[in-house]
């Protein structure tokens, strides 16, 4: 179980949340887990967003996929509740 989990929601923004998982990958404490909300957004460019940060970035990763927008707030909590970590 990661001691972090960061909690990213986003809704077709693939320029934004590349650029996160690459700021993410540069950080120095590696003891988390990234966890993508996507708040009904267009799934296959996420998972090809979250494919690239497993493999190049070397990131832990997980994926939750909301097939009906919950907004910021809500979307941000179901990516809480599907984590397991100390930390959020």
């Amino acid at each position: 179980m990661p001691k972090l989990a960061v909690i990213t929601r986003t809704k077709n923004r693939s320029l934004l949340l590349r650029r996160c998982a690459e700021s993410l990958a540069k950080q120095t404490y590696k003891d988390f887990v990234w966890c993508v909300v996507n708040d009904a957004g267009e799934e296959s460019a996420v998972l090809e967003i979250l494919e690239y940060a497993s493999t190049q970035l070397k990131l832990n990763t997980q994926f939750v996929n909301l097939k009906q927008s919950l907004g910021i707030a809500n979307a941000a909590n179901q990516g809480v509740l599907a984590t397991q970590s100390e930390y959020v």
